[in-house]
Formats: C-alpha cells, sequence, structure tokens
C-alpha cells in the first residue's frame, strides 16, 4: 500500500534535531540505522511490529530466537565511543554515560573512566574526577541529594469520562470520547464497557499507534477484535505500570447490570494508585479498593451515581482528590460538578476539558 513518509522526531537513535537533546550538541545520527528488522505493513494493511534492536558485530540480543547473535555490520547509531581513543581508554568525564545514537562515533561519543590520565583507577567518593575527594565532591554529592527524581505523573480530563494518564514512559488512555486530535501516542488504551460513549473505535483509531494494546472486559476486546481481556478481580503488570480491573454496576438502574461483568481500573503508575469507576453506582467494593489517590467519578446521575451519592461514594474509597466525570455531555451539569465538590469527604478537582494537572 501507499503510504506518506514518516516523520522521526526526538528519538535518541535517529534523527534529532541538533541541541534537543543537549545544548550545543549537534551531532547526530541520520544515516539508516540498521535496525535489525524494520516494521512494515502487508498486503491486508495490518501493521507488522520490526525488531528494533540495532544491528551489531559485537552483538545483539534477538527476541524471536531468543539468544544472542552476531550480525555482520554495526548500526552507525551503535555508540561505541571516541573513535580517535581506543574503547576502555577513552578519558574522564562522562564515564558511565551511554549516548545511544545522537553522539555516536564522535568526540562527543561515551568515556570510560578507567586506565587513563588523570586517574589510573577510580577513587572512591571521587565523583568529579579529578583524582581527588575533597569539598567539591561533597558540593556535588549534595547537590543530587536534594534533587527530586520522583517520575512526574500528569492526568488529563478529555471531557465526559475520558482521561488521559502519563509519564515520561507510558501514556495511558481510558474510555476515549471525541477526541479532536490524533496524537497516536497511547501504550495502552483501557475502556470500562461498551456502551459508544466508552468504547468508540473511531476514537480509539485517534490516539493509537501501531503498538498500542487495548485492555477491557471481554465484550469490549471481542468487539474489537484484539487486546487484553481482563476479569474482574484480575491484575496485570505491564512493566511500569499495574492495573486491577474492579466491578462497575448499577444497584438501582437496569443500564450496567452487574452479570455483565464490566469494569472499573485500578492502576499504579509510578508510585501512584488511581481510580477511574466507570459507569457505577455506590458499591460495596468500593471499601476493598485500598489506598487511592486519585478517584474519578461519574457524578451526572441517571445512568450512574448523581453527585451527593458519588459523594457517598468518597466516604467509602477515602481518596486523597476526587476528581468528577460523566458530566457536561450526556447528563450532568456543572452545578452537578459543584455540588460534588461541596458533598464529598475529600479533596476536589472539577477540571475543564482538556485541563491537565500533576499528581
Amino acid at each position: 500500500m501507499s503510504t506518506p513518509p514518516v516523520v522521526v522526531s526526538h528519538c535518541i537513535i535517529w534523527a534529532n534535531s541538533p541541541g534537543v537533546l543537549y545544548p550545543g550538541w549537534a551531532y547526530n545520527c541520520l544515516s539508516d540505522p540498521l535496525f535489525a528488522a524494520e516494521g512494515r505493513w502487508d498486503q491486508a494493511e495490518n501493521w507488522i511490529d520490526g525488531d528494533y534492536h540495532l544491528k551489531s558485530q559485537s552483538g545483539r540480543w534477538d527476541p524471536l530466537a531468543n539468544t544472542w547473535v552476531q550480525d555482520e555490520v554495526t548500526s552507525p547509531c551503535i555508540d561505541a565511543g571516541d573513535p580517535a581513543v581506543p574503547v576502555g581508554q577513552e578519558p574522564f568525564p562522562n564515564g558511565g554515560i551511554v549516548n545511544v545514537g545522537t553522539y555516536a562515533g564522535t568526540s562527543q561519543a561515551s568515556k570510560s573512566y578507567l586506565r587513563t590520565a588523570p586517574c589510573q583507577t577510580i577513587v572512591a567518593g571521587d565523583i568529579n574526577g579529578d583524582c581527588q575527594v575533597d569539598a567539591k565532591d561533597l558540593q556535588l554529592l549534595a547537590l543530587h541529594w536534594l534533587s527530586d527524581w520522583t517520575p512526574k505523573v500528569y492526568l488529563r480530563w478529555l471531557g465526559h469520562a475520558a482521561f488521559k494518564v502519563w509519564t515520561d514512559q507510558v501514556v495511558i488512555y481510558i474510555d476515549p470520547y471525541r477526541i479532536t486530535d490524533s496524537p497516536h501516542d497511547a501504550t495502552y488504551v483501557l475502556c470500562t464497557h461498551t456502551h459508544s460513549d466508552h468504547f468508540s473505535a473511531g476514537d480509539i483509531a485517534r490516539v493509537a499507534g501501531p503498538a498500542t494494546q487495548l485492555i477491557g472486559p471481554p465484550d469490549v476486546i471481542g468487539s474489537y477484535g484484539k487486546g487484553m481481556a481482563m476479569a474482574v478481580g484480575q491484575t496485570i503488570e505491564l512493566g511500569p505500570v499495574k492495573i486491577k480491573a474492579v466491578p462497575a454496576y448499577n444497584t438501582n438502574k437496569p443500564n450496567h447490570p452487574k452479570a455483565n461483568n464490566w469494569l472499573g481500573f485500578v492502576i499504579e503508575i509510578a508510585g501512584k494508585r488511581l481510580y477511574h469507576a466507570g459507569d457505577t453506582d455506590v458499591i460495596e467494593e468500593m471499601k476493598t479498593l485500598g489506598p487511592i489517590d486519585v478517584a474519578m467519578l461519574p457524578i451526572g446521575g441517571t445512568y450512574t451515581m448523581n453527585a451527593a451519592e458519588a459523594a457517598i461514594a468518597t466516604t467509602y474509597i477515602q481518596p486523597r482528590l476526587a476528581i468528577p466525570m460523566h458530566w457536561g455531555t450526556i447528563v450532568g451539569t456543572a452545578a452537578d460538578a459543584q455540588t460534588f465538590a461541596q458533598k464529598a469527604a475529600c479533596q476536589v478537582l472539577v477540571m475543564s476539558a482538556g485541563q491537565t494537572t500533576e499528581l
């Protein structure tokens, strides 16, 4: 099939703009990176993902063969150090920094810390590499000791029950609906149930990339045709993310029967525990969720809890912060959101569609 050319940007192994990763560093790896196997579209217009390990004469891991292999060529994007100095004998600084791709094979490449001037060996406590342990090293230690290295978690309300949650490692969309742009940046898309305002193939297509995985109850995955089905009570770990499927159902309405096994999600990401309730009433299972940092709760009524009922739910969940959802579109108003904020047993953030907060 005919496809437009792929534009790659802000990638650490291929085609960075000068100065993107560090001011003044202009070197780049613009040639073919020699992936082990490039991704491609097949004749049925399905994306076949590639193996993006870089070819290397020194060896690389082959996930299909489950072993190390050696190639006849080496990727120009592999950082083999300064070509003017034998490997393992490059002088300090930059010891321990691996500049994958961007500065490979240049004078700004990674450098070793051993066997050459000014230091013949690593001196314990010598942080700045001047072969002395002194106040300068203590100053560097204190500076980094006080730095906050905690990963940042961001949450954006996209309107209705749709949210985007992300760190620098992973991007999660929950119930994407009426998405106005096409970021194609999702690592995972979570859908709570099959109603069209929570499971929309068109909206999933706007946020999904070739490797995006859909997660939801069995009827969502069956309708979509692929993805990971979760049952109530099931927990999965996906790299830096842990996801637990929890119940979501009506107790006095016919719209979301308990027998359908539709879901809410508890998401653990970068030390935070987030609860997206899905379409639900106040249910006893909310008392067993454990510590919750942020609870996203429907407050619109008619099909879910109303504002007063959602406030009762906060006494069950006891979150650090609650965010009202499922209002401003099909049912529920800004006044409902404010009523919830007044009655809830925790701090409440009433968000505008498109607003982002750091958790």
